[in-house]
């Protein structure tokens, strides 16, 4: 009996075909699939003829009769058990119906542990997404870019309000001068450490070249507001806009000035009046770059939330301090837009989790193990996995090292 039993397991292994649903592999040698029309039909009484309503596409319904064989029967028909149970459509990949999302309506298990075998009969619907719905809803991206420019017109007014050259001594115009050539050096710096010095060059150049070309206060402003833009403009293009925080964060100090005459105080007031305008600026344009910025995960996403939200409470706090009220009012508005921007956007991104394969394997494999149901982005994963470890070949991860990996749970 034995021998008849083997030899039949051994038949029905040679007839399966491999197929999977939620990433749980499984073997199948056949199927079936209901399809047709939803009719209605309408019978009247004294009338020998009947009329029929189309309602629509019935329904599509796929019975699949899944085979388990091996000596971790027990095992894989728990984590079978548990997919099909689970909540909302899961992806089916089989080799007649080819890759799609389905709905489990009914599955019935039955299994013999002697002979390491389970068939699992599964009748699924087709997952038919809703159709989108018009909804009046704001488009918090497009609010941010607009609050942050208003942040910074109120910034420049009142910079402008409080910037004072003539009927000074020429140190004044020179002290203001040294610190926008400063701050043109340290943006530059900031740039040629991201790698796109080259697309900040000629606002740099406004910055150091100020002094030299008429020294209108009102200038000042434009040189800062362009430099900045443009250190934004590049990071955004090169997906680090970080950038922009080592700005906000440090400013152009004031140089110690006394105070003992009007052009030191005046010289001194320039000076302070400019780092707020650095650090604001800096702060919104930050902030506008999360509203077109691709993150490439949850984790990422809040974390450059935090940041920003606390460079804008730190150029809040110091506007507050130097009655810049304006000003601090639009930075508290960006603030608030901000933090619901960014929060929407992360929600439906994928999680950074890490992941040790038990021997080394391919990039592919090892994003199929982690989220097989979601093929349509296993190419992308699987790229994303070696260029968020560095790994030389994708082919080759090395077992029993712990990878940083993405995860929709």
């Amino acid at each position: 009996m034995s021998g008849f039993v083997t030899t039949a397991i051994s038949g029905l292994l040679g007839q399966l075909r491999p197929a999977s649903f939620r990433g749980i592999p499984f073997g199948v040698r056949g199927g079936g699939k209901a399809l047709g029309r939803r009719i209605v039909t309408h019978r009247f009484p004294l009338r020998d003829t009947v009329t029929h309503e189309d309602m629509g596409r019935l329904e599509r319904s796929f019975t699949v009769e899944a085979f388990l064989v091996g000596a971790d029967l027990i095992t894989r028909l728990k984590r079978l058990e548990a997919a099909l149970e689970t909540q909302g459509a899961g992806r089916l990949v089989h080799p007649h119906y080819g890759s799609l999302d389905v709905v489990v309506t009914a599955a019935k298990v039955a299994w013999s542990e002697a002979r390491d075998l389970a068939q699992i009969s599964i009748t699924c619907e087709q997952y038919d997404p809703p159709a989108p719905q018009p909804a009046g809803q704001v488009n918090s991206g497009s609010l941010v870019d607009r609050l942050g420019l208003s942040s910074i017109a109120a910034l420049v007014d009142e910079y402008s309000s409080l910037l004072t050259l003539d009927g000074l001594q020429d140190f004044v115009t020179s002290q203001l001068g040294a610190q926008l050539g400063g701050l043109g050096i340290g943006i530059g710096d900031i740039a040629a450490v991201y790698g796109f010095a080259q697309q900040v060059r000629s606002a740099v150049a406004g910055l150091l070249s100020w002094i030299d070309t008429g020294s209108d206060p009102g200038t000042s402003a434009a040189v800062v507001t362009e430099a900045i833009a443009a250190l934004g403009v590049a990071s955004v293009a090169g997906s680090t806009p970080d950038a922009l925080l080592r700005v906000a964060a440090a400013g152009v100090p004031a140089p110690a000035i006394a105070s003992d005459t009007p052009s030191k105080r005046a010289a001194l007031s320039n000076a302070q009046a400019l780092d707020m305008l650095v650090r604001g600026t800096a702060a919104a344009e930050a902030a506008r770059s999360a509203a077109v910025v691709d993150f490439s995960s949850r984790d990422s996403a809040l974390a450059y939330r935090d940041q920003v939200t606390a460079a804008i409470d730190d150029a809040a706090d110091l506007a507050g301090a130097m009655g810049w009220d304006a000003s601090w009012r639009g930075l508290m508005d960006l603030r608030a837009a901000t933090v619901t921007h960014i929060t929407r956007t992360a929600a439906p991104l994928p999680r950074v989790t890490s992941a040790t394969p038990a021997e080394t394997t391919s990039s592919l494999l090892l994003a199929y193990q982690i989220d097989g149901n979601t093929l349509v982005t296993l190419e992308d994963r699987a790229a994303d996995i070696v260029r968020r470890n560095r790994v030389a070949h994708p082919g080759f991860l090395p077992g029993g090292a712990a990878l940083e990996v993405l995860t929709d749970g």
